[in-house]
């Protein structure tokens, strides 16, 4: 799976818990799914794919992901009702869905990736449920997404690499990603509020009250 430049430097980087904000097509899901391969080529090893719904982690992630790891013949068995995939290698790569709550509970994960992050109820399924089942085998967490208006919890979280070890944050722009060309933004800019556009295609915090 080729990344460009921005991407590949946070595929570099091992910092533990890596926040990655990436403006809109920018490429931040084939990034995590890259990463949760990565992960996964280690025997018997737990990883997990995370988005606020069922729907959209199975959107996002589900037919590519399959179609990529049976290319490589990593694949052992699939099941399509729970969205998970046994690697021959022992290794399990889960797709979950914050909706399942308190379910997700329980597990001791390897690698967890929390796709757009601002849409997830941060208190409750990272701090009190996710962080907890990483702590026996030190697992490691990316967090992708674009920027939420007035979500304070995860720009806390992207501001943690100021004050926390093991924290490092990341944030590309649509052009970056390399994904959509030059006159496509260009015209995104033309179409959107300046706001919109800066939160949208540049990945910047921004306040619209």
């Amino acid at each position: 799976m080729p990344l460009s430049a921005k991407q590949q430097l946070i595929a570099d980087n091992k910092t533990r818990f890596r926040v990655v904000l990436a403006g809109r097509r920018g490429g931040k899901t084939f990034l995590a799914m890259r990463e949760a391969c990565r992960f996964a080529s280690h025997p018997n090893s737990m990883v997990w794919m995370l988005a606020n719904s069922r729907q959209q982690i199975k959107s996002l992630c589900w037919t590519k992901l399959k179609n990529k790891l049976n290319s490589l013949n990593w694949v052992a068995d699939t099941n399509e009702s729970e969205l998970t995939i046994k690697l021959v290698n022992g290794s399990m790569i889960c797709l979950k869905s914050a909706e399942q709550g308190d379910n997700l509970r329980g597990e001791s994960l390897d690698f967890i990736v929390l796709d757009e992050f601002c849409d997830i109820d941060l208190e409750e399924i990272w701090s009190q449920i996710i962080r907890p089942s990483l702590a026996d085998k030190k697992g490691h967490a990316l967090f992708t997404g674009t920027p939420k208006a007035g979500n304070q919890a995860a720009r806390d979280l992207y501001d943690n690499h100021l004050t926390k070890k093991n924290w490092a944050s990341f944030s590309y722009t649509t052009a970056d990603g390399g994904f959509v060309d030059e006159d496509e933004i260009e015209q995104a800019r033309q179409d959107l509020s300046p706001k919109v556009f800066s939160q949208e295609y540049l990945a910047n915090w921004e306040n619209f009250a």
